[in-house]
């Protein structure tokens, strides 16, 4: 076997272990919102009002702090009704109807389903680790010079 040939193995090898790595530390952190979309059920809800909260500041700065808002959704899943809070700061109107996500068992854990409501915070968690994890991958599997 010539050497070029053993180069590009191993270079398939290592292309195959960063996306495998980087798919199964994004998988850990999508755990939730995959088993939710594979065993969840999705309805239609409505916006039916809106609450806000105060995030103070730090003690260490002179922040004043933020408020959000947070609307708060209602759904009907056979012969009741729930409701539940969304996702802060998004552009959900009153009275507009909206996707949701939840499992038979978790009804106060409805989601709304979105790609910022449902995926977009799971992969803002997962991004730093899949980066540390194909750093130190890359770390390990390069060739030495």
């Amino acid at each position: 076997m010539g050497r070029s040939k053993v180069i590009f193995i191993e270079k398939r090898i290592r292309i195959t272990l960063f996306i495998f790595t980087g798919l199964l530390v994004l998988c850990i952190f999508e755990y939730r919102q995959i088993d939710y979309f594979f065993n969840g059920e999705i309805t239609a809800g409505k916006v039916v009002g809106f609450s806000n909260v105060y995030v103070p500041g730090s003690l260490n700065s002179h922040s004043r702090g933020i408020s959000q808002v947070i609307p708060i959704i209602e759904y009907q899943d056979k012969d009741s009704t729930y409701r539940f809070e969304g996702t802060s700061n998004t552009n959900i109107l009153f009275d507009q109807p909206v996707k949701i996500i939840f499992e038979n068992t978790e009804h106060n854990e409805a989601m709304v389903y979105d790609f910022w409501g449902f995926w977009y915070k799971p992969m803002i968690y997962a991004f730093f680790p899949v980066m540390l994890s194909l750093g130190l991958l890359s770390a390990f599997t390069l060739p030495k010079k």
